[in-house]
């Protein structure tokens, strides 16, 4: 059990094995050791119940070292964390839910029935949506048609988009959603309320086909009350718009406030748990059931009473899974902590599940700006990293080094791995490429304007190159990179990475903040007049609906999609191509999707270090959890049960 590496060996021939490593890569089932009654009981007040001669608390504790920011509302980019509670605050209530064999499925819980298509004359589509009577929020407050037509209102208003560095481009492949984004037209023409439980939107025709068309069809409810509670929705026909009191300032209020916002305090959701609190000086976030919750798609009805989501470290994780201080440690993939966790299982401590990660750990560049944005730059620093060394120490055995923008777990990845182990450069040490990269990208020069020489030593003792702009003025040769504290990838990358660029006239200079300020401040909301950092050390989680399209859009308005502001003209092309291939054409998706990371492979915003066999280790209490590369410990949590509830 505790050596892996056997399961891995059928893929030697096409990709060097790599280590799996802990979650501490900053990304976004096995138990522990029972904790005592006593202890237990101090973390919650919900009932215990003896189960032979135990006593478990219904509650579970849920640790990483992701830490939790303070959003707790969609619009804004987070980590993983983030994106665990908001899925468990309102997802539950969706038009469609995606189930744990990669499906989209019909929600009976909320529709009184399937969701109808019809083909206009212009060639758009409108689906029109009837849900159920009788749906409530997690206070008991009544869910209508407007709640669902609200959300989209929302998130694809001006007014919203005045707010906080948010994404509002949800909508915009409704007909009339450009106008209504920009505040040229008050009226969305693509959303139409048809009355308290009946509600419409229709595609644009240049949006169709679509390749994830069902997801135009998931529909989420938000609290019009909460939110804008002396607003309305009207619609005389040609469209919905907002009446009452409507405006940015309102939402700059009801969104934004640090004490009552419901960006910070989303106290009337209608998923499968409501908000408890958050504490942002442990980083840690509690949830509970909602009371009013009427069950999963598939009818079940979810019973686990409370969910800590508390921060760890990697040092010391898998201590606190023993002591019983935490119960879940989802997604490891740090070597080390896989090997003491099969350890626990051995012992019949904890309970394990392992599966193949759809995401990837990786040097992330921002390619508009400094040195990074020459692709010979970036290839040159994958020119200077043994990657397979990296990958094989870091993940002890359970990944693999990964050559373009794909995940080990990822359906197209497992379908095509011998031909991209065949096509892909696999970019490794070696400095003699990496010098021909960056005289090819026009690092030729010293800080005199003079022919570089390397002869006279390098980054380290002050001979850097430089490029020679077309104003006149010399670019040094200089990464700033930004790395997260308490960062394993961050520590191993120091003892390789500097040293072997300054050999060829590198500068790399690392900068370490807490992983929230590097994400927020610098990664994501960029304040343009104040940037520093070129370059990133992170991991990505691939969403089940990868819409390509807007991740290598040049489109100013996706740029929360293309954080690594990729602007390459062939990147755009293959994934425009790809987002109208209809969704039952695998072998014609699969294909392009071949095409565009060959493209990437060559364009390398970012720098493959690992994608792993992923290892969850969870308390023995816990049962009838699943999870998978594809559904997340969020998704099979809602599922699962404590022994003897």
């Amino acid at each position: 059990m505790k050596k892996l590496l056997a399961l891995l060996m059928s893929v030697t021939m096409l990709v060097s094995l790599v280590a799996c490593g802990s979650n501490n890569d900053n990304t976004a089932s096995s138990s522990e050791a029972v904790s005592s009654p006593a202890t237990e009981t101090s973390e919650s007040n919900a009932g215990t119940e003896a189960v032979g001669e135990t006593s478990y608390t219904n509650q579970l504790i849920v640790g990483s070292t992701t830490q939790i920011t303070s959003d707790m509302m969609e619009g804004w980019t987070n980590g993983a964390q983030n994106l665990a509670i908001f899925t468990l605050l309102n997802h539950g209530m969706d038009t469609v839910q995606w189930t744990v064999e990669g499906e989209y499925v019909y929600n009976p819980v909320v529709l009184a029935e399937d969701i109808a298509a019809t083909d206009n004359e212009d060639g758009s589509r409108t689906y029109t949506v009837k849900i159920n009577e009788g749906l409530v929020y997690n206070d008991g407050s009544s869910l209508t048609a407007k709640d669902y037509v609200f959300e989209m209102m929302l998130y694809n208003s001006d007014e919203f988009a005045q707010q906080d560095g948010v994404d509002s481009t949800e909508g915009n492949r409704f007909v009339g959603w450009s106008e209504y984004n920009s505040g040229e037209s008050d009226i969305f023409a693509g959303v139409n309320l048809l009355g308290d439980y009946e509600f419409a939107v229709t595609i644009a025709a240049e949006n169709l086909p679509y390749h994830y068309e069902t997801y135009d069809q998931l529909f989420r409810p938000l609290p019009m009350a909460v939110i804008a509670p002396d607003a309305d929705i009207a619609d005389d026909g040609e469209g919905c718009y907002m009446t009452g009191d409507w405006s940015a300032d309102v939402l700059s209020t009801t969104i934004l406030d640090p004490a009552t916002g419901y960006r910070f305090n989303p106290t009337v959701t209608p998923g499968a748990y409501q908000f408890v609190s958050y504490d942002a000086s442990t980083s840690e976030a509690v949830l509970e059931l909602n009371p009013n919750f009427p069950g999963t798609w598939d009818g079940h009805q979810p019973s686990i009473e409370k969910l800590i989501l508390r921060l760890t470290t990697s040092m010391t994780e898998m201590d606190e899974l023993a002591a019983g201080t935490v119960d879940l440690l989802s997604g490891q993939a740090q070597g080390e902590i896989i090997e003491k966790g099969l350890d626990m299982v051995d012992e019949g401590t904890v309970d394990y599940l392992s599966f193949g990660r759809n995401g990837y750990g990786a040097i992330f560049f921002h390619c508009d700006f400094g040195p990074t944005q020459y692709e010979g730059v970036r290839r040159a620093i994958g020119w200077l990293l043994n990657r397979d060394d990296f990958a094989l120490t870091f993940t002890g055995g359970y990944g693999v080094t990964m050559d373009t923008y794909a995940g080990y777990g990822q359906k197209e990845y497992q379908e095509n791995q011998a031909l991209l182990a065949s096509t892909l450069t696999h970019y490794t040490l070696d400095p003699e490429k990496a010098i021909a990269e960056l005289e090819e990208a026009g690092f030729t020069l010293d800080s005199n304007g003079k022919a570089y020489d390397a002869s006279l030593g390098g980054a380290d003792e002050g001979n850097i190159r430089h490029k020679l702009l077309d104003d006149g003025t010399l670019m040094p040769l200089t990464i700033q990179w930004c790395s997260s504290e308490n960062n394993a990838v961050s520590d191993l990358l120091v003892s390789q990475l500097p040293g072997e660029a300054s050999k060829v006239g590198m500068q790399i200079t690392q900068t370490v903040v807490d992983f929230n300020t590097l994400l927020i401040n610098y990664y994501v909301e960029i304040d343009e007049s104040e940037r520093v950092y070129n370059m990133y050390n992170l991991a990505e989680g691939f969403v089940t609906t990868q819409p390509y399209w807007y991740y290598f859009s040049q489109d100013p308005a996706y740029d929360t999609y293309n954080v690594v502001r990729i602007y390459d003209d062939e990147l755009t092309a293959l994934a425009d191509n790809m987002s109208t291939i209809p969704y039952e054409d695998e072998e014609a998706w699969s294909e392009a999707w071949v095409a565009l990371v060959t493209r990437w492979n060559k364009a390398l915003p970012s720098l493959p270090l690992y994608s792993n066999l992923y290892h969850t280790f969870f308390n023995t209490k816990l049962e009838n959890f699943t999870q998978t590369s594809t559904y997340d410990w969020y998704y099979g949590i809602v599922d699962a049960n404590i022994t003897g509830y």
